[in-house]
């Protein structure tokens, strides 16, 4: 665990001289913990470059003890203005639901929840439309989404997926509809035979609002059609933040918060299990964030506690 550490530490400083922010995680309790040099996994370590037209991003992690160092490319993409709209082409999220900036960095203030669907590592590649019209922001893309976890399953395939994203702010809440149709081509290869599949279509309706400039909120509902019609694809999530925090020595400004949301079960059912966590939000500096966060898992046995750390340069 310290060679861990030491390795990891060792990364951040010299992305400094390079990077335009880094961010790490490290699990301090729960079944993530990696134990003496099992390796740590590709969200605890990632380093960004992000300019006004371009974005590229990496994952790092180790498979077996630091020596061994696994690069996974997260995002990768140029974007271009074409008057009043601008495209976007390579690898980047697919917006569907609440979307931040990608930047490891800014993220550190919410939810990690890769089950809502927000941050799909797994695009090959995506083109990307955006602009706005009369005050509302829109989206809309195609992009080739690969099953990265079919060597396990014996389902491996690539599925074409197109959607779109309306933005608008009324009322000071900013209110965002996503609609994704995914496997458009329709075809799944399983065991090395092409099967013919029926696509599926998901959406989500999420909100963010601040009280009274104290209470800040985020909330999102959305469907994950599963093509199981005795299955409910219905989930959502909250989170409240105290929106302008307090000071205190060293750790600067602190903001907690608390979150609810639902995940998948064992029965299909996406609101059969659920997250709750508490956490902190602290700025030390401008350019430093830290975050820790309490996670209690439903279909978990232990609780974890993570602290992340975020540069930017």
């Amino acid at each position: 665990m310290k060679k861990i550490v030491l390795f990891m530490l060792v990364l951040v400083f010299v992305s400094t001289l390079f990077a335009h922010d880094a961010w790490m995680r490290f699990p301090l309790m729960g079944a993530e913990t990696p134990e003496d040099d099992a390796g740590f996994r590709a969200d605890y370590m990632s380093l960004g470059w992000w300019g006004a037209d371009y974005g590229f991003h990496l994952d790092l992690s180790t498979g077996h003890g630091y020596n061994d160092v696994a690069i996974n490319l997260a995002h990768a993409f140029k974007t271009i203005p074409i008057g009043p709209v601008t495209f976007l082409f390579g690898k980047d999220e697919v917006p569907f639901g609440r979307i931040t900036n990608p930047s490891g960095f800014a993220n550190l203030n919410y939810i990690r929840g890769h089950w809502w669907g927000s941050h799909i590592r797994n695009t090959e590649w995506m083109f990307k439309f955006k602009g706005d019209v009369a005050k509302v922001n829109w989206q809309v893309y195609l992009a080739n989404e690969y099953n990265y976890w079919g060597t396990e399953t014996g389902t491996e395939y690539s599925a074409m997926n197109a959607g779109l994203k309306l933005g608008y702010n009324v009322a000071g809440a900013d209110i965002n509809f996503a609609l994704k149709m995914n496997d458009l081509n329709k075809v799944n290869n399983v065991a090395g035979e092409d099967v013919d599949i029926d696509g599926t279509m998901d959406w989500a309706f999420g909100a963010d609002y601040t009280a009274a400039e104290m209470v800040a909120l985020a909330l999102q509902v959305a469907t994950r059609d599963d093509g199981n019609d005795d299955t409910d694809d219905l989930g959502y999530y909250v989170i409240l933040n105290y929106a302008p925090g307090f000071d205190a020595p060293v750790v600067g400004n602190i903001k907690p918060y608390f979150g609810y949301a639902t995940k998948v079960g064992a029965e299909g059912n996406w609101n059969d299990e659920n997250d709750m966590f508490f956490g902190l939000n602290m700025s030390p500096k401008d350019n430093i964030r830290i975050k820790l966060e309490y996670l209690m898992e439903s279909d978990m046995d232990d609780d974890s506690l993570d602290l992340v750390f975020g540069f930017g340069f």
